[in-house]
């Protein structure tokens, strides 16, 4: 059984394994060389072959979750063209913009409180409906006899004003969780 000193020695080493490896591009990560582990095992000698392999899998899975909220937070933007576009068509472009902007204003909020790991592959596929869907935007604009200059605007307003629009809606949400966060320190210190 290692000593305390031993122990202590090896976690920071785990440390700075798991720090230095959070910094490797993902695919590195992923699919380490074997001179990777020779040069690991060698800069980090207290290290065992199961404990290197356990602290590169959990960095996987610590990087990829980081990665899947990153993603998770431009799904609302996807689903606000989607929905835009297809409010547009029915409705015509004012309903289309009005609609636009309340579900780009509700999907924010949703998705800053809520995080579900397993939607997050099906609903990032939506990413691939959106380009379609300016085009498709373009041509009904083009059917409805609008110039070719406002339909430019239209598809430059819809793809960078929900990116805008989107950073604004955030703002109420940020100060929610971030009152709510100062009242649970104050709360824990009165605790004490």
């Amino acid at each position: 059984m290692p000593s305390k000193n031993q122990r202590s020695l090896i976690e920071q080493e785990g440390r700075n394994f798991a720090s230095m490896l959070f910094d490797l591009p993902l695919k590195e990560l992923q699919n380490p060389s074997e001179t990777d582990f020779k040069k690991w095992q060698e800069e980090y000698p207290h290290l065992e072959k199961t404990t290197i392999d356990n602290i590169i899998r959990q960095t996987q899975e610590a990087r990829t979750h980081q990665q899947e909220r990153v993603g998770w937070q431009a799904i609302p933007h996807d689903l606000t063209v989607i929905i835009f576009v297809l409010g547009t068509i029915v409705f015509g472009l004012k309903i289309g913009i009005i609609v636009g902007i309340a579900s780009l204003v509700f999907f924010e909020s949703l998705f800053q409180f809520v995080f579900i790991q397993k939607y997050y592959r099906p609903l990032s596929l939506i990413v691939w409906l959106t380009y379609p869907a300016y085009i498709i935007l373009g041509y009904y604009l083009y059917q409805q006899n609008y110039p070719w200059y406002w339909i430019a605007v239209a598809i430059l307003g819809a793809w960078f004003g929900t990116f805008f629009l989107g950073n604004l809606a955030r703002i109420p949400m940020k100060l929610i969780m971030q009152a709510k966060k100062e009242a649970q320190v104050k709360k824990s210190q009165q605790a004490k």
